[in-house]
């Protein structure tokens, strides 16, 4: 959404207020005076498209107790939070990052972060993540653009992809819930054994049914 230089008259006591809520928001004049009038005529605005992204996230991950979320209103990531069953239950994070606009094809990032100095789980976590890369860039058709990976101790990246049909925001939450989901319970599955490398491709295939994210 194009921004450009608009000179408007308003009363002192409304830029008070304003400049007030906009203090207390962490944005600016501007930014929150957008949003407004945005909401106010229903517009759907790069960060009302985020916002409500993740209220629905939000409200997929509240149904069920595996994972709490932490959702916090006009900002562009938040957290989901699992313990996994492994010795001192070491805490596993995912954090979503959504940008304004599209960048390069790409609308955001996925995070999978674990906190912990266990060698085995480390290196469990990283032979997960490698195969998890593997079985979805198999899964892709040659005109379909691959995700970028990055690979780091206790921590995995991937972009999140543009949509070809764009981003409705009901239709992309609940597509992100369930990929966030199945990587979850795929990693919780790998790490107890009852789910190996080879398996993850047709995991994926057979619950995205040739979506992606």
């Amino acid at each position: 959404m194009s921004r450009s230089l608009y000179s408007l008259i308003l009363s002192d006591e409304v830029v008070s207020e304003l400049d007030r809520a906009a203090l207390k928001a962490g944005t600016s004049r501007s930014q929150l005076a957008n949003r407004i009038l945005a909401e106010h005529l229903s517009l759907l605005t790069p960060e009302r498209r985020i916002e409500e992204v993740f209220r629905s996230v939000d409200r997929f991950f509240n149904e069920g107790a595996e994972m709490v979320s932490r959702f916090i209103p006009h900002q562009p990531v938040m957290q989901l939070k699992t313990a996994l069953a492994y010795r001192y239950r070491p805490t596993l994070r995912y954090e979503l990052r959504l940008y304004k606009e599209a960048q390069e094809g790409r609308i955001g990032e996925i995070h999978m972060i674990l906190r912990t100095q266990a060698e085995d789980l480390l290196d469990q976590m990283e032979q997960f993540v490698r195969a998890w890369a593997q079985a979805e860039n198999a899964l892709l058709s040659p005109e379909q653009q691959r995700p970028l990976y990055q690979l780091q101790p206790g921590r995995f990246d991937r972009s999140l992809q543009l949509p070809e049909e764009g981003i409705d925001p009901e239709a992309y939450s609940g597509l992100l819930s369930r990929y966030v989901q199945l990587m979850d319970e795929s990693f919780k599955s790998f790490l107890c054994g009852r789910t190996g490398a080879a398996d993850l491709t047709e995991i994926i295939n057979k619950t995205m049914k040739g979506e992606t994210v």
